[in-house]
């Protein structure tokens, strides 16, 4: 009998972007509570990728 291989953890949410001002943020950052329901997404990519796709890092959190 084989055991059930352990689900995969879910990624964790590394940035937290605004789609109108094309920043991003630290998850804990006030600025990113803020952020409308519009404007609002989650990247799990690494902070090169989000650069790449045209996002600047935030003034306040400096992710």
């Amino acid at each position: 009998m084989e055991a059930e291989a352990e689900p995969e953890p879910e990624p964790e949410i590394t940035y937290i972007l605004n789609k109108n001002t094309k920043k991003f943020h630290k998850s804990s950052c006030r600025s990113a509570k803020q952020i409308s329901p519009k404007n609002y997404g989650e990247s799990y990519d690494t902070r090169d990728e989000v650069l790449a796709r045209g996002y600047s890092p935030c003034g306040n959190c400096k992710p």
